[in-house]
């Protein structure tokens, strides 16, 4: 019979930083989000469902809170991207030391060509912007 140990990455590494539980983890990561700017909740089963055997890729505040915590990338913590080919379940759940050390290495981007005029992406900054900003207004109410 075989059992599934979950993502073992991300369980070596929480238990490295010496936090016991998910809950703990959970807190860790609250607490980081705080301090880098980051308003977010992680609760215990966010966590869980993480280090399980095929974890979701981390919502993009998660990750940076995650990466800032861990002082390494998402990817190095047992999470596939969902843009690239899967590792084997074998390879993924495996945990060696070299899974550990800090890793430069980026997704890499597609280039789209567009026949858009270039202030595109001005307007889209500008909008964006404006929109952050009404949004965090409207959530300090």
């Amino acid at each position: 019979m075989t059992t599934s140990i979950g993502n073992a990455r991300l369980r070596a590494a929480r238990q490295s930083l010496g936090l016991r539980s998910q809950a703990a983890l959970a807190d860790a990561v609250n607490e980081t989000a705080r301090t880098i700017g980051l308003r977010l909740a992680v609760t215990a089963r966010t966590v869980r469902r993480w280090e399980s055997a095929s974890p979701p890729w981390p919502h993009p505040e998660h990750a940076a809170a995650l990466e800032q915590l861990f002082q390494r990338p998402v990817a190095d913590l047992g999470f596939t991207p969902p843009w690239s080919e899967p590792d084997s379940a074998e390879v993924r759940d495996q945990v060696h030391q070299s899974d550990f050390p800090p890793s430069t290495a980026r997704p890499r981007i597609r280039t789209i060509t567009s026949t858009l005029p270039a202030s595109v992406a001005t307007d889209y900054a500008a909008i964006t912007s404006a929109h952050r900003r009404l949004y965090w207004l409207a959530m300090s109410t």
